[in-house]
């Protein structure tokens, strides 16, 4: 494969067992790379504003040697942390009226070719353990 070729990844949602909560997920399945990608992050059940039921969405991706690779984070009150190394080139937002998280990646490179996954902070329980480990995240709690 040359450089020249696109680049992306297959997508995907982990499964919520969160009782009447369900995520699903969705991108371009292909995208150049120096392009921009937006995932998003359906979340129906439970509004993304309900940190009762679900306190934050969370993106991670896995690349082709299956390590798993924190991205961002997203909580209910709209707090957004990043991993430090992608921080210059994600962002977060959300669209409450559509009860959708998004994740921006801009500059996208070969590198980025991964499966990339959301998930509610409950049912992934290492999530927390993953935000922890990155102590110098951006925050803007």
């Amino acid at each position: 494969m040359s450089s020249a070729l696109l680049v992306l990844c297959m997508i995907s949602a982990l499964p919520c067992v969160l009782s009447q909560i369900s995520l699903s997920f969705s991108a371009p399945s292909i995208v150049k790379p120096s392009q921009t990608m937006k995932l998003t992050c359906k979340v129906t059940g439970v509004p993304i504003t309900d940190g009762s039921k679900l306190h934050a969405i969370d993106f991670i991706r896995q690349n082709a040697e299956q390590k798993l690779v924190f991205l961002a984070h997203l909580n209910y009150a709209q707090g957004s942390a990043y991993n430090p190394s992608f921080s210059s080139r994600i962002s977060l937002s959300r669209d409450i009226s559509k009860n959708e998280v998004y994740l921006e990646v801009r500059s996208l490179e070969r590198e980025d070719t991964a499966t990339y996954f959301c998930a509610g902070e409950r049912t992934a329980c290492k999530m927390q353990e993953m935000l922890n480990r990155f102590s110098s995240v951006k925050n803007s709690y």
